[in-house]
């Protein structure tokens, strides 16, 4: 197919992040228009961008740009071969068509962060040393893999790694072999009471910007919140993973992607959660009234997408703000339910037995030293 080239002189910040946006789109919508996005780069001393893209037409590439919804004007040129191969850094063409991989972005395009955490359920019962070991044996392990992957971590508790990464190839590498590491050490331990939680999410550039980095931590902390046995990831991480590694998409029954619907859905869910959670009035009925949806259509999209019916879900998120509150010793049990929404202690602790295995007041006793 012809090989046409777009280049934009980058003028500000502002246009910078509207081309990065662009070739994101590009990459979402692609298969859809018969394209396929070959490179994309910044020139950083000129200024300019670059993106090759193979189309059967210049108008496949149009129409691929309007669907885009880009406020930048389309500004392309055909390439010859010997043009694109000054591009490809010298590729001989053939042999990159042939083998359907193309190299994509010499200079990193979008930031992905994951949020890689582990939720833990006791019992009485329980060996808290033996607990306490295993958990700081399979953090160092994490950090380990993290590591192999070039993993960068932003910030780690007693809960969870924050993660970056310069690929999304590399970063879902290492979600997959985190995860299998848990299933082969969870049933080595037989520490049934522990779950995986990770979420993986890819941003446009500037991100130097405070609020892009906030914007992007909050969403990826949330796909993590939500994920249960498999690797919650956006479809900017689906797209980019998928170019880098064209015929070679494997483990995808350990993933669910969340479409941008998903994610609009997931984001004010979350917000509103959040604001008003230690509400005891918080019913369902005000997630109607403020998303938007009836009764029925937020049942059915909470099952979907956050695997939980809508009271379920208000509980969950109480009684694991709950844990954080006894973590803090902010306060005896009483206020600890109230503070977090409950109506009475005693319902309070039959909700956190049920859902963590064990009392409250045994959870305060036997988590003092971790």
């Amino acid at each position: 197919m012809p090989i046409f080239m777009d280049r934009r002189k980058i003028s500000d910040l502002k246009v910078a992040i509207a081309i990065a946006q662009l070739h994101l789109n590009y990459l979402k919508l692609q298969d859809k228009f018969n394209c396929k996005v070959l490179n994309h780069w910044f020139d950083e001393k000129r200024e300019i961008a670059f993106s090759l893209i193979s189309a059967p037409n210049e108008k496949y590439l149009i129409d691929l740009h309007q669907q885009a919804e880009s406020d930048l004007p389309l500004n392309i040129t055909e390439l010859d071969s010997s043009s694109v191969d000054v591009f490809l850094n010298q590729l001989e063409l053939d042999e990159i068509l042939q083998n359907n991989k193309y190299p994509l972005i010499k200079t990193p395009v979008s930031q992905t962060v994951m949020v890689i955490g582990v939720l833990l359920s006791l019992t009485k019962t329980d060996d808290i040393i033996r607990v306490r070991e295993c958990l700081k044996e399979f953090k160092k392990t994490t950090l380990d893999i993290i590591d192999q992957f070039e993993g960068i971590v932003v910030k780690q508790t007693s809960d969870y790694f924050i993660v970056s990464f310069n690929s999304a190839t590399k970063g879902l590498k290492c979600a997959f072999k985190v995860q299998k590491r848990f299933d082969a050490y969870q049933k080595k331990n037989e520490m049934q009471r522990m779950s995986l939680k990770i979420g993986f999410n890819a941003v446009t550039p500037a991100i130097e910007k405070e609020e892009h980095i906030e914007s992007l931590i909050n969403l990826t902390r949330r796909l993590a919140f939500i994920s249960q046995q498999k690797i919650i990831i956006t479809t900017e991480i689906e797209t980019l993973y998928k170019n880098e590694n064209w015929n070679d998409f494997k483990d995808k029954n350990r993933l669910k992607c969340l479409y941008p619907d998903d994610i609009r859905f997931l984001s004010t869910l979350m917000e509103y959660t959040e604001k008003n959670w230690n509400n005891p009035n918080l019913h369902v009925e005000d997630f109607e009234k403020h998303l938007g949806f009836s009764k029925s259509q937020i049942y059915r999209k909470m099952i979907a997408i956050v695997g939980k019916s809508p009271n379920a879900f208000i509980k969950q998120y109480r009684l694991l703000r709950a844990i954080n509150f006894f973590r803090q010793k902010q306060g005896n049990i009483s206020e600890g339910a109230f503070d977090c929404g409950f109506s009475s202690p005693s319902y309070f602790t039959k909700c956190f037995q049920k859902e963590f295995g064990i009392k409250p007041s045994d959870y305060i006793e036997i988590t003092k030293t971790f």
